[in-house]
């Protein structure tokens, strides 16, 4: 197997085990226990499409057992409600803060990723609404990959063409032809501020050369990381790494974008 074949095996098999735990306003009876199920997610993912067998795990428990067949429900990590529409591997990379380099040890301190789940009080103002369930997840996904299948094309005829049944084959109707631009988008820790660059595609630019261009504050140097460092599918990524390479080696999410999180130094 060929090095590319190989990272793109370890990116799409990536996962984070993650702990659910059933918040007690949802419980049917109080305990002085959690409520909890672990599962082990894939990072390219979205939450809310593991959240169906795990709700049918807590039916029983649940005020309302009914609602174990909804999916209008939302997460909470250490008070922050999780955005449903980041992939998995961002939201964890992000919220935890997690720096690659502090190794296993420290990994082991956050997994598993304890997630609490709630019904209630549905936090509209901070979380997109999920009225239509599994299809608004669904109807995001598309829209993301057709903004940037236009953004590294000029057009999102790849993603326009595909009926229903051809979505398997989507990556590789989007690498046919040369890109115009790459779709990256940065995430600040703390504020959960989104940054979107549409970068000109050039085959020797950094990605340390496109952080400088992009944020010089946080990256003074092309080089060498001075304030922070980005992090992707839970890796620092080194700053002479070629930004095309990103998109050519099957580093990109399954919503077609290159999601970086910055991590503080």
């Amino acid at each position: 197997m060929n090095t590319d074949s190989t990272l793109k095996n370890l990116l799409w098999n990536g996962s984070i085990s993650v702990r659910l735990v059933l918040s007690q306003d949802e419980a049917r009876n109080f305990v002085d226990y959690d409520y909890y199920v672990s599962i082990n997610v894939p990072r390219l993912s979205y939450l809310h499409l593991q959240l169906p067998s795990a709700l049918q795990f807590f039916r029983p428990l649940l005020r309302h057992p009914e609602d174990a067949d909804m999916l209008d429900w939302w997460l909470e990590f250490e008070g922050v409600p999780i955005k449903w529409n980041w992939p998995i591997g961002l939201s964890f990379d992000l919220l935890t803060n997690h720096d690659p380099n502090k190794g296993p040890d420290a990994y082991a301190e956050i997994v598993p990723w304890t997630l609490i789940l709630h019904k209630k009080n549905y936090p509209k103002d901070r979380i997109l609404s999920l009225d239509d369930g599994i299809e608004t997840v669904r109807s995001y996904w598309l829209n993301q990959i057709k903004e940037a299948s236009y953004i590294r094309y000029g057009n999102s005829k790849a993603v326009l063409n595909l009926s229903k049944d051809d979505s398997d084959s989507l990556w590789s109707h989007l690498m046919q032809t040369s890109p115009r631009n790459l779709p990256l988008r940065i995430y600040l820790p703390i504020s959960n501020s989104v940054l979107q660059y549409p970068l000109p595609h050039d085959p020797n630019q950094t990605l340390g050369a496109a952080l400088n261009a992009c944020m010089p504050r946080l990256f003074p140097s092309k080089r060498t990381c001075v304030i922070a460092r980005p992090v992707m599918h839970g890796v620092e990524l080194p700053l002479r790494t070629p930004v095309g390479a990103l998109f050519e080696s099957g580093a990109v999410f399954c919503d077609g974008f290159v999601h970086v999180s910055l991590v503080m130094l």
